[in-house]
């Protein structure tokens, strides 16, 4: 698991580091280093832009101009076309480019706020999540972490058309959300499942995608929501969602 826990000191840092010391004031893209195996999703591949709970793609309903009150974000890479992917998975069974790499950690139990990834240790184990709506247990995660443990979301987020994004974060315990190294949604702390949200007007194109979250109590949740346009808020599908390239290597 060294591989990935390199990849994660230069990636989750940047990504929440940088983004928890702005606080929040202002929407930048600041350049992201990293691992293209585990960290930069945008090197990997995105998928496309919005849908209902497992439709494949639909576009943004009322795009237009962001109204004051919704951060504007531009991508750094432009949208990724159908087709448009990385190589090929070439792990036996994995077809798809699409969701996210996850990594899981072990914590204390006292944990009451979102730990250092940069300090955390090496991952115990590691994960292809499809669309992010967990309820119960994390796919593959090790029966040794039982509920008391940290987890990081890696890949990247195609936006096909220009338009006002209500995202949103549900989690127990805490979750935290960036966005080309932007802190976007902060839902930390120990709760039960509560939804964060954050308004955004997203340019067109793929942006890199970090989710960290950690649980010390028996509910375990989380789900990364959007709503396009004031459509209705609806699970991010798999489809908008890439794996970091090599992330199928990764996983045994």
């Amino acid at each position: 698991m060294r591989r990935i826990q390199v990849t994660l000191l230069a990636t989750v840092a940047l990504a929440f580091g940088c983004a928890n010391n702005n606080n929040q004031s202002e929407v930048e893209n600041p350049d992201a280093a990293g691992d293209v195996n585990a960290g930069d999703g945008a090197e990997g591949d995105a998928a496309a832009g919005g849908g209902r709970r497992g439709a494949s793609q639909t576009g943004a309903r009322g795009a237009s101009s962001p109204n004051k009150a919704a951060k504007k974000l531009a991508a750094k890479n432009p949208v990724r076309e159908d087709g448009d992917t990385a190589e090929a998975p070439k792990r036996e069974g994995r077809e798809t480019p699409h969701g996210l790499l996850a990594a899981y950690y072990p914590i204390d139990g006292s944990t009451e706020s979102m730990p250092d990834f940069t300090t955390i240790g090496d991952a115990e184990g590691v994960a292809i999540v499809d669309a992010v709506d967990i309820n119960g247990r994390f796919p593959n995660l090790p029966e040794s972490l039982g509920n008391t443990f940290a987890a990081a979301l890696m890949g990247s987020l195609n936006v096909t058309q220009g338009a006002e994004y209500n995202l949103c974060l549900t989690s127990s315990d805490g979750a935290q959300l960036a966005l080309d190294g932007t802190l976007i949604v902060d839902n930390d702390g120990v709760h039960k499942a509560e939804e964060k949200c954050e308004l955004v007007y997203m340019d067109p194109g793929e942006y890199q995608l970090n989710i960290i979250y950690f649980n010390v109590t028996d509910e375990i949740a989380l789900t990364f929501s959007w709503d396009i346009g004031g459509a209705g808020a609806t699970v991010v599908p798999s489809t908008a969602l890439f794996k970091p390239e090599g992330a199928d290597d990764l996983v045994k």
